[in-house]
């Protein structure tokens, strides 16, 4: 037994000592992991809690649609197997209590209204609010879950009183060998000891422990330095990507700069202080613009308590000059697993000269709409005017006609035919052009109508035309879209001329009007008419050029025409935000197919002409 127990003052003093050292390490050991599980047990439990939960809100969903108060509590029934759950609730969308359970408890004992979404510990318990969403998106109400924390309390009363027995059980070992392996024991353990001091008080985690055994404590010994190792180089990455993105922020063009959760600017990179000058403020109140800074300033409040992505105008005075220029500052949070925010990153981008440039494009659309709307009174103006000679020409060369027919020699007679022909093409020209320019001007309120109603009145207003060439018309079903009516019967009217024109005299003329249901690719519900012709038909090259102003395939004394019917019909389809284009081949006929959306507001991309 004396060889055991210490026998003189510095075998006592030192095993005193080691036990002391012994029994801090090990309560330090104990608390940290007792620490860790118990933090760990916390977000475990939460997490079960949010899985029983989100189970409860899932099933909830119809008796909150249909109110049905007799299922809400069947389902929360369904809580009674969790026996650590004390309260749970259902409230509607209004905030009003749906359903309870245990059904003994008093109204007074739930909340009086839901609170924020999300789990968290309130005293002696572990409350959360989950919301009851429907498919869609719709939120029909709130769970409320409470549970106690007797399991969390029962575990860790577990592990007190198995650190409380293994902390008695290592003291009597230590007792019994300490006196035996003293120096062997002693030193490995002062000198993790000193190592953990070390790392505690100055934050050096490059410290090592010396291996001196190959035993318990010589393999304790390598796994901390191990630990110290992985913490060293998880610090060093750390400081590497700081500094990788310190070197980023450098080299980009903006102005950069990084706060923490709380809001509070800690860096800003170069181009900050070469902008603003050297030593001004991180937060740029001596360089903004006074009536720029108590929006700034809300605004970004207001990101930093939400969590909102921050983004905002406003002017920094450059420190060159002395000159206000706008730049747009943006900024998102950083967050961790638990979606807390641990850090704001920025960016601060002048825009000064795109916001000029804005404003000169601006100027200029406003100076080409005025010198449109000029231009339109003009071209009105301008054919009104020039239309009244041209009837007066005609009305008179009609009466010369008339008054000298016996007088006149036939070369007399043919130039003054000639003459009346060409001011009656002329004025056909400036009536068309009239219309061309009115496509748009004429802001006429788009309403339902029936393309079939609408081809059968342009076929009734062609029908002189049509008999005299034969023709025969086959029109199927069209369906009703929203229109301008007038501006679409001359489009039924132009195309259908136009075939009428083009037929092709060794065969009668047929056309056929035919329309099905398509879609865009923006999913924009449209109906795509096809208007087919047996008549002499085109080459493919000029499927484009047809429908530019004044493009004509054939001269006037061959078919007449001004060569400005079909820009009319490009013109007032791509007005109603469609298409419009044609196929054909020489001899074969050629097909219109015009594109429509049902409804206008859903504009397609229009086909340039």
């Amino acid at each position: 037994m004396n060889a055991i127990l210490p026998t003189t003052p510095v075998q006592r003093k030192l095993m005193t000592m080691l036990l002391l050292t012994s029994g801090v390490v090990l309560l330090m050991t104990c608390t940290a992991f007792t620490a860790y599980d118990y933090l760990t047990f916390r977000r475990t439990t939460l997490q079960e809690l949010s899985t029983v939960g989100r189970i409860i809100a899932a099933n909830s969903t119809a008796a909150l649609a249909f109110e049905n108060s007799d299922d809400a509590e069947e389902i929360l029934v369904a809580l009674s197997t969790e026996r650590h759950i004390v309260a749970a609730a259902l409230y509607s969308d209004s905030g009003t209590l749906f359903s309870s359970y245990p059904p003994s408890l008093p109204a007074d004992a739930f909340p009086s209204a839901p609170r924020d979404d999300g789990l968290r510990f309130e005293s002696n318990a572990a409350v959360g609010f989950l919301p009851v969403i429907q498919q869609g998106d719709r939120r029909l109400g709130t769970f409320y879950l409470k549970s106690d924390l007797g399991a969390l309390n029962e575990r860790l009363r577990r592990y007190l009183l198995i650190a409380l027995i293994v902390a008695l059980v290592s003291l009597l070992v230590a007792t019994l060998l300490s006196s035996v392996l003293q120096r062997q024991i002693s030193v490995p353990i002062l000198a993790l000891t000193d190592a953990a001091r070390a790392i505690s008080t100055h934050g050096d985690y490059s410290v090592r422990v010396e291996h001196r055994s190959e035993d318990e404590l010589g393999r304790l010994t390598d796994a901390f330095n191990q630990m110290l190792q992985r913490i060293e180089e998880q610090s060093r990455a750390l400081q590497e990507s700081e500094k990788d993105f310190r070197n980023v922020a450098e080299t980009m063009p903006q102005i950069v700069w990084t706060a923490d959760d709380r809001g509070r600017l800690d860096y800003h990179n170069q181009r900050w202080h070469d902008y603003a000058g050297a030593g001004t403020e991180p937060s740029g109140r001596t360089i903004l613009h006074p009536e720029d800074y108590r929006r700034c300033l809300e605004q970004w409040r207001a990101s930093v308590r939400t969590g909102a992505r921050y983004e905002i105008e406003y002017r920094l005075r450059r420190a060159s000059d002395g000159a206000y220029r706008w730049h747009i500052g943006r900024a998102s949070p950083l967050k961790n697993s638990a979606l807390r925010i641990t850090r704001w990153i920025g960016t601060c981008t002048d825009i000064d000269d795109l916001k000029n440039a804005e404003a000169r494009l601006l100027y200029t659309l406003s100076e080409l709409r005025d010198r449109n709307r000029d231009l339109q009174d003009f071209a009105f103006v301008a054919s009104h005017d020039l239309q009244e000679p041209l009837r007066k020409i005609r009305v008179f060369s009609d009466r010369l006609l008339s008054d000298t027919k016996g007088l006149l020699s036939t070369n007399q007679l043919d130039l003054l035919e000639r003459s009346n022909k060409a001011a009656a093409r002329l004025q056909t020209l400036i009536q068309d052009l009239l219309t061309y320019t009115n496509v748009h001007a004429a802001q006429r309120a788009m309403r339902p109508a029936d393309l079939g109603v609408i081809v059968g009145e342009v076929i009734d207003d062609l029908q002189t035309s049509i008999e005299a060439c034969n023709a025969r018309l086959v029109v199927g079903a069209l369906p009703s879209i929203s229109c301008d009516a007038t501006q679409m019967r001359r489009v039924f009217q132009n195309i259908i001329a136009n075939a009428v024109k083009f037929r092709d005299a060794r065969r009668p003329l047929v056309i056929d009007i035919s329309a099905g249901m398509t879609h865009t690719d923006a999913s924009v519900r449209c109906c795509e008419i096809s208007i087919a012709d047996n008549g002499i038909g085109m080459d493919p090259k000029y499927a484009e050029s047809v429908f530019t102003l004044f493009k004509r395939l054939h001269s006037s004394d061959v078919y007449e025409g001004t060569g400005i019917g079909l820009s009319i019909v490009r013109r007032i389809v791509e007005h109603h935000s469609g298409s419009v284009h044609v196929v054909g081949r020489p001899g074969a006929g050629s097909t219109f197919v015009v594109v429509l959306p049902v409804d206008p507001v859903h504009a397609l991309p229009a086909s340039g002409s």
